[in-house]
């Protein structure tokens, strides 16, 4: 019955827009390109509507008018068409493809001072780091939003963004910060007169008492929420209202009732087939099958638990999602660099009698100048031997490094087997002086091969091959390394027994793909890498074993057949699942 509803209302639009100018019409017409997008963005407002196949439809054309507002340099209209086309792909599932676009309406608002896209820019971003629980970032981009629609002109309702930094402190856990945002949303949303805000927020209010535990505090918000949705039949927050009585009474040890809230939440979830809710409801039947021994059921959970999860929380749409972010921080970046080299320039034009005076100052200074170039040597140095030379370069240059992503590289992890035990029987100076001697010959063997050392953290070495430039090779200079690494371990178990009493056993794991690199810190630098990238190649040292090289499927395709490798099957890595590992055999 919807999808004729859906078509008629088409056909409708179909009519209509014969009647008018189509945007094709409008994009084919002779009419000055500002103009174009103009008619574009009103046939839009006009006719569109939140179906998927005419949003499907309308991405064509307002990626069209997009690229004519960008050709023509009219902000106006970049802003407009890139937030419709990041509100479209959010719809359409594509949170890459969103964030693509919110980025640019936030670089294009940011120049033009434009309060409100920023703020809306900020919102969307939030939203999109919401639906991948990734609360730290979505409660930093809800903030900037708050304040952004505090500074901008335009009537927006201010209970939005405030509400919605509450929903991201209560995934956090800071209740009493989520409570107090909930209830400034309230006095915004009270004013405006928005009833169904209104009730959200009672629903939050009763999830966050629920979350500490205060079932009197929960209950009457949770019941105020519920009788609204009944009314106009929301299932959505109608399943989020039950899932939350289940977990409170689940965690009361009430597990009759609990389960039959967990099930009421499923059916209502079901009408609805949104995958947050659809997330969070087989782990609690999980949880609450497990508890009263049904194993049977709770494995069938936490299957459905798995799935959804993996879906939601994609690994290539998170990677997707850092990729956009880097590239987007590298774009303001190197604009803000190019800015100042054009300022440089200007100044460079100026500055001839500077240049007379400063070489009277040099001549006169000169005596000194052989002592300077000393301690200029020293010191970079010293910044080569913490940071890749290209990206020192650019700290002396411009004061700061633009983050890189980085296609294609192999990250390599060396741990030591039982450090904890081991340490409680050296003192602190025998200890630190045990990692000296195992960290130096690291270095020196990453050095000979080129590769780039990143950091050690405690017992922890870590280091990329391929990084600082590309090389198809990466992965098996990877493992010549780490070959090498735990040769320099082998050769080295007399010294240290005969020195210390005892030895340090490496593990060692392996992981090739994408990483975003950069500079972090101000007075002191700390050069860094980030991505999925880096997690898995923990896992693969952590599921390693002492003396041995464990590496991932991905690494194993680029060796070529350089190392023999032993299938280890799958194995179960923390937070990724089951994943194919491989032990490399040392040469024969």
């Amino acid at each position: 019955m919807k999808r004729h509803i859906i078509s008629i209302f088409f056909l409708i639009i179909s009519c209509q827009l014969a009647a008018r100018e189509s945007p094709w019409q409008v994009l084919q017409s002779n009419l000055e390109d500002s103009v174009k997008v103009r008619k574009c963005l009103d046939i839009y407002d006009k006719y569109y509507s939140p179906y998927s196949d005419s949003i499907v439809a309308s991405n064509v054309f307002l990626s069209k008018a997009f690229t004519l507002a960008q050709k023509a340099d009219y902000t106006s209209g970049i802003l407009k068409t890139a937030s419709l086309l990041a509100g479209n792909y959010v719809y359409l599932n594509n949170n890459a493809k969103a964030l693509e676009y919110h980025f640019i309406v936030l670089k294009y608002a940011e120049l033009a001072n434009e309060k409100y896209y920023q703020g809306s820019s900020y919102f969307g971003i939030g939203l999109i780091y919401y639906s991948q629980r990734r609360w730290f970032e979505s409660l930093d981009y809800f903030q900037q939003a708050e304040k952004s629609y505090e500074q901008s002109r335009e009537s927006i309702k201010r209970s939005t963004p405030v509400y919605l930094t509450g929903v991201s402190l209560l995934e956090l856990s800071r209740f009493a910060e989520a409570i107090k945002r909930f209830e400034k949303s309230y006095q915004y949303a009270r004013v405006e007169k928005d009833s169904l805000r209104m009730h959200e927020i009672f629903l939050s209010l009763g999830k966050a008492y629920a979350r500490m535990g205060m079932s009197s505090k929960a209950f009457p918000y949770l019941d105020k929420a519920e009788s609204f949705y009944l009314i106009n039949l929301e299932y959505e927050p109608l399943a989020l209202i039950e899932l939350e009585r289940a977990r409170l009474l689940f965690h009361q040890n009430n597990t009759t009732d609990a389960l039959k809230h967990a099930i009421k939440a499923e059916e209502y979830a079901q009408k609805v087939h949104k995958q947050t809710i659809l997330l969070e409801i087989p782990k609690t039947l999980y949880a609450i099958y497990k508890k009263i021994g049904d194993t049977e059921k709770a494995l069938k959970y936490l299957k459905e638990y798995t799935d959804y999860r993996d879906t939601l929380l994609g690994l290539d749409i998170i990677a997707q999602i850092a990729v956009t972010k880097a590239k987007f921080e590298f774009q303001k970046t190197e604009n803000t660099i190019n800015q100042k080299l054009l300022e440089n320039q200007k100044k460079k034009r100026r500055s001839n009698l500077v240049l007379i005076i400063l070489c009277i100052v040099l001549a006169i200074g000169a005596i000194g100048f052989f002592s300077v170039r000393k301690e200029r040597k020293k010191s970079e140095k010293l910044l080569l031997n913490i940071l890749p030379e290209s990206t020192a370069r650019e700290l002396k240059l411009y004061g700061h490094a633009v983050p890189k992503h980085h296609e294609s590289v192999s990250i390599i992890f060396c741990d030591v087997e039982a450090f904890t035990t081991i340490s409680e029987k050296l003192s602190a100076e025998r200890l630190v002086n045990m990692l000296d001697h195992y960290f130096s010959g690291f270095d020196k063997i990453v050095a000979d091969l080129g590769l780039e050392k990143i950091k050690t953290i405690g017992d922890s070495y870590m280091f990329a091959s391929g990084l600082t430039s590309p090389n198809p090779e990466h992965a098996i200079l990877a493992v010549q390394a780490a070959l090498k690494i735990l040769e320099y371990v082998r050769n080295s178990i007399i010294a240290m027994n005969e020195q210390y009493g005892v030895v340090f056993q490496f593990r060692v794991g392996v992981h090739s793909g994408d990483v975003v690199s950069g500079v972090v810190g101000y007075n002191k630098y700390a050069y860094d890498i980030w991505g999925d990238t880096v997690n898995v190649a923990a896992r693969m040292e952590q599921n390693s074993e002492p003396g041995r090289i464990n590496i991932s499927s991905k690494t194993k395709a680029l060796l070529n057949d350089k190392f023999k490798v032993v299938h280890r099957g799958k194995i179960h890595a923390k937070n990724k699942g089951e994943l194919d590992m491989y032990f490399v055999m040392p040469p024969e």
